[in-house]
């Protein structure tokens, strides 16, 4: 596995709680400490963090601190899943390209697969592979109001990809870029819907080879409070939160029942438009939010690790009660193989 295989592999376990270890707050951070338990009971619903692979956390007797200086949403939605209205006008566009579309699953696609030039021209740099799917998106009406941003601009991910050759004439191996993926992820009221993108991929002259478009027909059910910083607190120790373990060479097996403090550091709250429970051909019939946390876990003095977690962020949609003692891996904080500091630190 390459380390942008890796580097994908690792974001897709924990998602939001995973994406904000970047973020981690350095202090002076005025922390509210809460030991206090939720009186509150729902009918349980399955959200999307419950379909990766997670572990039960429930850490009743852990000291539970709320660090985050993000702030949360004060109210949020949730979406019926309804079919995709593509225009026909998208749909001629796409139809053009040689794609298909199926408005029920809510996806659009298109695949070329071209013979390897010996001569590789006109492979889109980042720049140019933005202009060109800026204006693919038009083609395809895409709402441009509905996908991410960095301040006015659309923000775009790429996926750059070389291959290598021996040059004949200096007689050396080369690398030379053959491949641009560009994609942009779409939003819901601000908020990043997990499942829900436009991916693209041009290689040489230019060329279109792959398409993917993942977005269906929503329908807001109606608005819900957000809970307080107070009230995930409370959802965490009566055990509706989830942790993502990760396994890979160098993790660290840990027991929660070990756990003496919870600092949460960093929330994200997002959609996730994963398919329904057991249904991986079958698009789910509700978008539900949830909270992704960034948590610092302490077992020691001096003992501190980083794990991700997901629990609820309305009482509209509440996951069930797990309180099973659970072990699994986690990535240590010395993972590049340093010995660890004292006091915890890196």
């Amino acid at each position: 596995m390459d380390t942008n295989q890796h580097e994908s592999a690792l974001a897709q376990v924990s998602k939001p709680a995973i994406s904000s270890i970047s973020k981690l707050a350095a202090g002076g951070v005025v922390c509210m400490v809460l030991n206090f338990a939720s009186g509150f009971t729902a009918s349980a619903v399955i959200l999307p963090f419950e379909n990766q692979y997670v572990e039960p956390f429930y850490t009743p007797k852990a000291e539970a601190v709320w660090a985050a200086t993000n702030s949360l949403p004060s109210s949020i939605r949730i979406f019926k899943v309804i079919p995709a209205n593509y225009s026909t006008v998208a749909l001629s566009n796409l139809t053009l390209l040689g794609g298909k579309a199926d408005a029920k699953r809510g996806w659009m696609s298109f695949y070329q697969v071209m013979d390897e030039p010996q001569k590789l021209e006109g492979v889109p740099d980042k720049a140019r592979a933005f202009e060109l799917g800026t204006n693919l998106l038009t083609r395809l009406e895409i709402p441009l109001t509905e996908l991410e941003r960095e301040g006015q601009r659309l923000k775009a991910g790429y996926r750059p990809g070389w291959r290598g050759r021996f040059d004949k004439t200096t007689r050396t191996h080369v690398n030379e870029p053959c491949v641009m993926g560009v994609g942009f992820r779409r939003v819901l009221d601000g908020l990043l819907c997990y499942g829900q993108h436009v991916d693209m991929q041009f290689e040489s002259q230019e060329t279109l080879t792959h398409l993917e478009v993942k977005w269906h027909g929503l329908s807001p059910t109606g608005s819900h409070d957000a809970a307080s910083p107070e009230q995930i607190i409370a959802w965490i120790k009566e055990g509706r939160a989830r942790a993502h373990p990760i396994e890979t060479t160098g993790s660290r097996w840990i027991k929660t029942a070990d756990i003496k403090r919870v600092v949460i550091r960093n929330i994200q709250v997002v959609y996730d438009a994963g398919p329904n429970h057991g249904l991986f051909d079958s698009p789910p019939r509700y978008l539900y939010p949830y909270a992704g946390l960034l948590a610092e876990i302490e077992f020691s003095p001096g003992d501190v690790e980083t794990l991700g977690l997901s629990c609820p962020i309305t009482k509209a949609a509440m996951c069930g009660l797990s309180r099973k003692p659970a072990e699994f891996n986690i990535l240590p904080r010395d993972f590049n193989g340093t010995p660890r500091a004292p006091e915890g630190g890196e």
